[in-house]
């Protein structure tokens, strides 16, 4: 069955997105904090991203750790492999006015304070989407961003007017080929199985494909490590590690419930690190 198109997104469309309210889905007894980089960053940014230019995605991190307005809380650092190649699997923790992007800076961080030696490559999306249309040019910013911060990329699931299978098999290429290169040992993959419509709700189901790529990774040797991210009652980010953990699925499963099983394994997992009201699809 041929999958449905997407209305275009024109650039009326996106006007009127751009112009919509969004609900604010600030949780509760969370105070209205700023969370902003230097203007002399988001310059320098927009400068490199331009100009193709590399940047320091350590520095980077550490900078969005400093700006954050109220001091992190940071727990499970003992989990953390002090040697070798590891997977992390990780919510996608973002509101209005909380850009994920803290919270990575906010774990990779974290994690660099335990292994001085590692290499932190997130999956990330290859585009923005309006309604499962691909808005135009982002894909062409999206790529320069990746290059600037070594990031791999992977087209959503949710892009209904494009070959995302075809892109996740390249994505996931990609992701073996580190774990198991030269420089494999120091690799950490960041990895978010609810795709990119995370919230501050409660976790989504993992998104199709995303169990059997993390059952692919753990394949190699790798342990998976599941994290989690959510904002305190004081506003305060809240970083939680747990155990690692190697997948080892229920035989003769076929591919699609072998993936829902991968899946509802790894963020039953990051699941058992939040609070009980952010668990969503897991909870209970």
């Amino acid at each position: 069955m041929a999958k449905p198109k997407p209305p275009r997104a024109t650039p009326r469309r996106i006007w009127r997105a751009l112009r919509t309210p969004t609900p604010n889905e600030r949780p509760p007894g969370v105070p209205a904090l700023r969370y902003r980089f230097p203007l002399r960053w988001a310059v320098a940014m927009g400068r490199d991203i331009l100009l193709g230019r590399p940047r320091s995605f350590r520095a980077d991190c550490a900078l969005a750790v400093r700006a954050l307005p109220v001091r992190p809380k940071i727990e499970g650092l003992e989990h953390v492999p002090r040697e070798g190649p590891f997977v992390v699997v990780a919510n996608h923790y973002q509101r209005r006015d909380l850009w994920v992007g803290f919270c990575g800076g906010l774990l990779c961080d974290a994690l660099w304070s335990v292994r001085d030696d590692l290499r932190c490559r997130f999956v990330i999306t290859d585009r923005a989407l309006l309604d499962g249309a691909t808005v135009p040019l982002t894909q062409a910013i999206f790529a320069r961003v990746a290059r600037l911060w070594d990031m791999i990329l992977v087209t959503p699931a949710e892009a209904l007017d494009a070959g995302a299978e075809e892109s996740r098999r390249h994505a996931l290429r990609t992701c073996l080929q580190a774990l198991r290169g030269a420089s494999g040992r120091s690799t950490c993959l960041i990895i978010s199985p609810e795709g990119v419509l995370g919230n501050t709700r409660g976790l989504r189901r993992a998104t199709a494909g995303s169990g059997r790529s993390l059952l692919a990774l753990a394949a190699t040797g790798a342990p998976l490590l599941p994290t989690a991210v959510y904002e305190e009652p004081g506003g305060a980010l809240h970083l939680s590690i747990g155990p690692t953990w190697h997948p080892t699925p229920p035989r003769d499963l076929p591919k699609a419930q072998l993936d829902a099983w991968a899946g509802g394994d790894a963020l039953s997992r990051v699941a058992a690190l939040l609070p009980e009201h952010l668990r969503g699809a897991y909870g209970g």
